[in-house]
């Protein structure tokens, strides 16, 4: 079986990953069976002050952390944190990891484009939602990005910190459903944020949600 690595970010978001690796390895293999993976924890306040853009500072941290994994036999990378993955990017063009990653844009456009899906609104934070990098990734493989008005947008990005920090209300939760159901009905959703996929729904239709892509991938 490939063995996984996943790289420790935000509390919350890591310990979704982790728990929902084990949970449906479980439901899967049965008895007191655990997804085999090694955590390389970070000290995420280091990289969280650097995000979100790519920097010089912000590639040697993440450098490090992956040459830590570099040490093991790993097969596969997970990084819970969607946004990290344009500062991974430049990493691998520029040939400085050898390592293969779990890499959510690209599986969720293969899943698109099998799908013949051209167009889909996107849940993310204010800054992936203004994302030169996001875009055109997604238009490179004639798929238009539509987003929420933008006063919807600021609130998914104060949604997602009150997530991050566990201090999401019920109401909060409710607007956010509410935001789902608005739209999913006329467009594909994306939701590329990690926490803001902790607290979607699983069985939700037309939604494709970038935590889960990369988690059925590494139950493969």
């Amino acid at each position: 079986m490939t063995r996984l690595g996943l790289l420790g970010l935000g509390a919350r978001s890591t310990e979704y990953y982790f728990n929902k690796l084990n949970k449906l390895y479980n439901l899967k293999n049965g008895g007191y069976s655990t997804f085999p993976m090694l955590l390389l924890n970070t000290n995420f306040n280091e990289l969280n002050n650097l995000l979100p853009k790519p920097n010089d500072d912000l590639l040697i941290a993440l450098r490090r952390f992956l040459q830590e994994f570099e040490k093991f036999e790993i097969d596969k990378v997970i990084l819970p944190n969607i946004t990290l993955h344009e500062s991974l990017d430049i990493l691998i063009d520029n040939q400085e990891t050898h390592l293969k990653f779990i890499h959510p844009i690209e599986l969720c456009i293969s899943q698109l484009m099998q799908n013949g899906i051209t167009q889909i609104m996107l849940f993310a934070t204010r800054y992936t939602s203004n994302s030169v990098y996001f875009e055109e990734k997604f238009v490179k493989h004639g798929i238009e990005l539509m987003r929420p008005t933008e006063s919807e947008i600021l609130f998914l990005d104060k949604f997602r910190k009150k997530v991050f920090a566990s201090m999401e209300l019920k109401e909060d939760i409710m607007t956010y459903n509410s935001l789902i159901g608005k739209y999913h009905l006329e467009f594909p959703i994306v939701v590329a944020c990690s926490e803001l996929s902790i607290v979607t729904k699983s069985n939700l239709t037309n939604v494709f949600d970038l935590a889960e892509i990369q988690i059925q991938d590494a139950l493969l």
